[in-house]
């Protein structure tokens, strides 16, 4: 019986992490867009440069260039920062869980430990009741 809670704590406990693990992944792949852009956009804010230094008569249009692409390096640094956050929260709350399991696990097995040493004893006792009784299939007594 207690094995069968034990297991059945451990799928509910392996299913929690499993859900983490995929919230984990998801905001990876998310960081990894957000990186992507901002790599983008730091390169389109070289090329901006560029073109203010190369044309002094087109100033003004690759200045509104420039701008468009620091908003972008700007709105996708905050897009970084933010999904490195996320992560950081995920991962922390990932380890608090995974700490949380590794102690309801400890306390199952204690606990199973302790019924598996009830268990013994009382098979011991039903033993020497046995060889006491002179051999025979010794009978629980009732309450």
């Amino acid at each position: 019986m207690a094995d069968k809670q034990i297991k059945a704590l451990e799928k509910v406990m392996a299913e929690e992490v499993k859900i983490d693990l995929q919230q984990i992944k998801r905001v990876q792949k998310e960081l990894k867009a957000v990186e992507k852009l901002y790599k983008a956009s730091v390169k389109e804010t070289a090329k901006a440069e560029k073109a203010l230094e190369k044309a002094g008569k087109s100033k003004i249009k690759a200045e509104q260039g420039l701008q468009k692409a620091q908003k972008q390096h700007n709105n996708a640094s905050s897009d970084l920062d933010k999904a490195e956050r996320h992560v950081e929260e995920m991962d922390k709350r990932a380890n608090l869980e995974a700490q949380d399991v590794q102690q309801r696990h400890g306390q199952v097995s204690e606990r199973f430990g302790e019924f598996h040493e009830h268990e013994r004893s009382r098979m011991q006792q039903r033993s020497e009741m046995t060889l006491a009784s002179g051999g025979g299939v010794a009978e629980p007594q009732a309450a």
